[in-house]
């Protein structure tokens, strides 16, 4: 995850951003293993393991300024305001830590594949590609939770007056979250079969719902046609005068 001043400047608003300005790095950059302070003299790192957690990081800076008179004042109702919006950040560990064992599990998976196509000779075996296929879908629920993630620790902070297109979320996933891409992508093409099969997913999730969108858009004569016959059925088996009673 990816903080840096723009975003906190929307995230904060005008008058806590030009209060905290001068006491906060250029960006926050926060993985699963840790954080980063990114200065344009120097980086300064920290080992938070599975605390993927901005908000303690700006407070722990603006509370070390130690800033005095009006500007302590809008710094201090500004944290208040941050811990207002009563976000879970236990819960975000438990999902970093979801993820931080899903890949651990993965490393193990890719040994596997390894070692059964160096035994039998062959690295598009049914055996391998099961195992591919079980590393894939672990790849895929390990970008769906890292979305999450970002959803939780960001959706709550963005201000009401603030539009969802004036974030920047490509900016604030990070390179963590690209290199989960990446490793989907190699995994996909790793096996002639394995990306079929994940093409075939692919089409599928995208058509499905455009299908089902065009069913309900164009399916309103055929429903008023059914409606239509029914009640001339019920018409003609009690008569008008019954059925409008």
């Amino acid at each position: 995850m990816n903080a840096d001043h723009d975003f906190l400047q929307k995230m904060l608003g005008e008058q806590c951003y030009n209060a905290s300005e001068p006491f906060i790095p250029d960006s926050y950059r926060i993985g699963l293993s840790g954080a980063c302070r990114i200065e344009k003299e120097a980086t300064a790192c920290e080992n938070r393991l599975l605390k993927v957690n901005w908000v303690t990081l700006f407070e722990a800076d603006v509370i070390a300024a130690n800033a005095t008179g009006n500007q302590a004042a809008i710094l201090d109702q500004c944290i208040e305001g941050l811990h207002e919006e009563g976000v879970d950040h236990a819960f975000t560990s438990r999902l970093a830590a979801a993820i931080f064992a899903l890949l651990i599990i993965s490393i193990f998976l890719n040994v596997g594949a390894l070692a059964v196509a160096a035994w039998t000779g062959s690295g598009f075996i049914k055996p391998v590609f099961i195992i591919e296929l079980v590393d894939e879908m672990i790849l895929v629920t390990c970008i769906g939770i890292f979305i999450g993630i970002i959803n939780h620790e960001v959706g709550r902070y963005i201000p009401d007056t603030l539009r969802l297109r004036d974030v920047d979320d490509k900016q604030i996933l990070g390179v963590g979250f690209w290199m989960l891409v990446a490793m989907f992508a190699t995994r996909a093409v790793s096996h002639p079969l394995l990306f079929i099969t994940t093409l075939v997913v692919a089409l599928i999730v995208v058509i499905v719902p455009i299908l089902l969108l065009l069913a309900c858009c164009c399916g309103g004569d055929r429903r008023e046609e059914v409606v239509i016959d029914i009640r001339h059925r019920i018409n003609g088996m009690y008569g008008a005068e019954e059925w409008e009673k």
